[in-house]
């Protein structure tokens, strides 16, 4: 593969994704907070359904925990999410988030690790409860992360959220739980250079 795979890293997803707002000195992130069932893979009812967005510090994201901010921001089955939109010293970028549909098993989990080794992907693997998000180490540029949603959209991988992202701008990845999401997305797997 060419790339290192280091599995169920022990690592909380907060953790996964602050350590890559640090290395990339990621000043303000979004998160979107949002109903999951009216949040489907229904593209016109996402649409005319958009998450609540809010801009955090990243040193305000990193000192509260994910149950805080739910119980801030959310009301009955909303959930909260990171989105893909960061700034960094006032530039703005996408982190590369991808939101699979394929069922989560441990034949699909090693086909994903290794398409991410392939395509040279580095970033976390989350186990999201019904199938797989993925977080990218690097940053994009607006036009970059386009090109790479268009890609996933072509690539047929993740139902309509590539086509939906591109739609509003920006994609999210959910990190808390509600009633109808009841599984707390955990890392996975960490995907590295090797070296």
């Amino acid at each position: 593969m060419g790339f290192h795979v280091e599995h169920e890293p022990r690592i909380l997803l907060k953790d996964a994704v602050l350590e890559i707002f640090d290395e990339h000195g990621i000043g303000t992130i979004e998160i979107a907070v949002y109903d999951p069932v009216l949040n489907s893979d229904d593209c016109s009812a996402v649409l005319e359904n958009p998450p609540s967005l809010m801009h955090l510090s990243a040193e305000d994201f990193r000192n509260r925990s994910i149950e805080d901010m739910a119980k801030k921001y959310c009301t009955g089955d909303e959930v909260i999410a990171v989105s893909s939109r960061v700034s960094v010293n006032g530039s703005h970028f996408h982190l590369p988030q991808i939101d699979f549909t394929c069922e989560n098993s441990g034949d699909r989990t090693a086909s994903i690790l290794y398409a991410l080794g392939e395509g040279k992907q580095t970033g976390f693997l989350v186990a999201s409860g019904q199938s797989y998000h993925f977080y990218g180490d690097w940053l994009l540029t607006p036009e970059n992360w386009l090109d790479y949603m268009s890609r996933m959209n072509d690539a047929r991988i993740s139902g309509e959220y590539a086509s939906i992202s591109q739609n509003r701008g920006y994609s999210t990845l959910r990190i808390s739980t509600c009633r109808y999401k009841p599984h707390e997305p955990y890392v996975l797997a960490r995907i590295t250079k090797p070296g």
